[in-house]
């Protein structure tokens, strides 16, 4: 897993020893032209694609090796190195998922499963809180040219119930050309009372790369069935529907990691 010690790194030549780095990284890639299936994700206004041919985004390493090592060419811009982290969820996953796989009903399973998978999103809180207030018209107005605003509805003539980001917007004081340093200055209210809702152990990296290595793993599944020239219908983060048997080590309702 990505430890706590990161560093920026640019690059500025077109060829990068993926071997050699461990984190996450803005780069340019580009499918083989004989590509049957898209390895990386691609993220656009209407939600996620797995596409072919060339564009930039953000990965993970091992998603980018694993691209790499299957004829996709990446060139690495810039991005955050992190240091390995081994073990550190080991015991806790084993353990919950013994209770999972041998629950005597099925509150007992739900419970185990809930808690295996909230422990991955626990740490991938957003550390800007949401606030849910109810204010006047001269609140409301500050707001709404200050701050990400996720809702808001009228409840009274002069009062409006608003949810926003407890942190002030760039974008939001550039759209209504307000100067973002002075607005810095000026605003407290993260010091009067936020300061006690704002999430103390979140770290994106750790459920990034999870979901990462979920994917590769997921993808050389399909690779699979694709290369004994197998359909797939449909898979997503932990299933897959296609027109054969998966080989049997892959499969075992009670061990951790396998279809069912």
């Amino acid at each position: 897993m990505p430890g706590l010690e990161c560093e920026y790194i640019e690059y500025f030549t077109n060829v990068s020893d993926l071997s050699d780095i461990f984190g996450f990284y803005y780069c340019e890639v580009e499918s083989p032209l004989n590509a049957y299936l898209g390895l990386l994700p691609y993220r656009y206004d209407k939600g996620i694609l797995y596409p072919l041919g060339k564009w930039e985004g953000w990965y993970f390493n091992e998603q980018l090796k694993f691209a790499a090592e299957n004829g996709w060419t990446i060139k690495l811009i810039k991005g955050y190195k992190h240091n390995k982290v081994s073990y550190i969820f080991t015991y806790f996953v084993d353990f919950v998922y013994k209770h999972k796989a041998n629950s005597v009903s099925s509150s007992h399973k739900s419970t185990a499963k809930s808690i295996l998978n909230n422990s991955i999103a626990r740490f991938g809180l957003n550390p800007v809180p949401s606030v849910n207030e109810i204010v006047d018209e001269e609140k409301f107005t500050k707001i709404n040219v200050s701050d990400n605003v996720e809702s808001s509805y009228p409840i009274t003539d002069k009062h409006y119930l608003i949810c926003y980001e407890a942190d002030l917007s760039k974008q939001v004081a550039a759209r209504f050309k307000l100067d973002y340093v002075k607005l810095l200055q000026t605003n407290v209210k993260q010091s009067e009372h936020l300061n006690y809702r704002i999430p103390q152990a979140t770290c994106v990296a750790i459920p990034s790369a999870v979901t990462a290595y979920a994917r590769v793993y997921m993808n050389k599944v399909k690779l699979g069935i694709i290369n004994n020239k197998g359909k797939i219908v449909y898979s997503d983060t932990d299933s897959i529907v296609c027109d054969q048997k998966l080989p049997s080590h892959l499969v075992d309702s009670k061990a951790l990691g396998k279809f069912k």
